[in-house]
This record gives C-alpha cells, structure tokens and sequence, in this order.
C-alpha cells in the first residue's frame, strides 16, 4: 500500500501492501549500504531484492492469466515464497 488515505474510506475491503513499494525501500537501503555490503547474502536489503524478483518472476508468467487463474497461481505459487521470506 502507498499510503493514500482514500483506501481507509472504502467499506469491506482488506488493505494490503505492495511489493513493488517494498522492493524500492530494498533498493534505496542497498544503495545506501557500504560497497562491501553490496552482494554480502546476508544484507537484509540483497535478500529482500532477491525475493521481490522471484515474486515478480512469478507474475511475469501469469500475464495472459485470468484473474481466477492468477489467484491460483499466487496461491500455489507466491504464497510459499511470501511465508519462506518471513522466516
């Protein structure tokens, strides 16, 4: 989630982040980080790039999918990364 207020104001409705926000605060603390923490595996910011692209990954295949058919494959397939990545 971007943080708009708006989203607050609409009933029945389960309030999510977004990857793609995520991934760019990975980014810029990988950018901030000292060159020697670059490619170092156990950089919280190298880690949390390499999931937000096996996720995008995941999704660039799913492009001519139905929105049925997404939801399946997210949850077969997204949904192990997502809890392999909160361990």
């Amino acid at each position: 989630m971007d943080g708009y207020a708006g989203y607050h104001k609409v009933a029945k409705v389960k309030l999510v982040g977004c990857w793609a926000h995520a991934c760019r605060k990975f980014d810029e603390a990988q950018r901030a980080a000292p060159p020697e923490a670059l490619h170092n595996p156990e950089s919280v910011a190298v880690q949390g790039l390499a999931f937000c692209n096996k996720l995008f990954a995941l999704e660039r295949g799913w492009t001519e999918a139905t929105p049925e058919e997404r939801k399946a494959a997210r949850t077969a397939h997204s949904q192990p990364v997502v809890e392999a990545y909160g361990k």
